[in-house]
């Protein structure tokens, strides 16, 4: 009894709240590679800085690192202590393309990990890498399948923001209805240099979108 009641006042004290997995605060982690850590911006351009922007009542931690593969990304989840609890945020798989059955072995195994049923998994990005990763193309039909697989392995818990991205074209724009046709995201949502436009990493503003979506996400679910 004395065990059990220690245990929710540690809750009570942390924000938290118990649900059938185990306790669970309301902060939230984001973990991933460059789309995460905000690259090639910086990290207040970030989706997770603006996410806790939207959410202010929240504690909102960047758990980021570019270039990392899934892999990687678990690694640092399972030496993780801290944030096992929180509302987790997953986006990864984009840097090990080739390898996706490891990439759902490690997102299964970063699922397993959570101390909570409260967690969200984005869909994996494709980007204009000369018509490889186009609707038609090889690496297309390999980010389709394993996004395919999040959806029917986490019922409930998939975010399909690559498809929302790709919604969200401009009509008016002749490279984002080419883009829109190809079934990847619009140019004006990516990165845009003084040399051109980013083959993958999202714009600012893009990044917004994506956090305002995330932001629903979890409100909606009551998390």
């Amino acid at each position: 009894m004395f065990r059990r009641v220690c245990l929710c006042l540690v809750a009570l004290a942390c924000g938290s709240n118990i649900t059938e997995s185990g306790w669970a605060t309301r902060n939230i982690t984001a973990w991933g590679d460059s789309l995460t850590d905000g690259q090639p911006f910086t990290r207040p351009e970030s989706y997770p800085s603006q996410l806790g922007a939207l959410l202010p009542d929240r504690v909102v931690t960047n758990e980021g690192i570019g270039g990392e593969t899934s892999s990687q990304i678990l690694a640092r989840m399972l030496a993780d202590t801290t944030h096992r609890h929180d509302v987790t945020v997953i986006w990864m798989g984009r840097n090990n393309l080739t390898d996706p059955a490891r990439i759902e072995s490690d997102v299964a195994a970063a699922v397993k990990s959570l101390g909570s049923d409260r967690y969200v998994i984005l869909t994996i990005l494709n980007g204009d890498f000369s018509g490889t990763e186009a609707k038609g193309a090889p690496g297309y039909k390999t980010i389709m399948d394993v996004n395919r697989s999040f959806v029917l392995h986490y019922l409930g818990h998939v975010l399909d923001i690559r498809s929302y991205l790709v919604s969200l074209y401009d009509p008016t724009d002749p490279q984002d209805v080419q883009d829109h046709e190809r079934d990847i995201p619009p140019s004006s949502l990516r990165a845009h240099w003084s040399g051109g436009i980013d083959l993958l990493h999202l714009s600012p503003e893009a990044n917004t979108k994506v956090a305002q979506r995330v932001a629903e996400f979890i409100t909606q679910r009551g998390w």
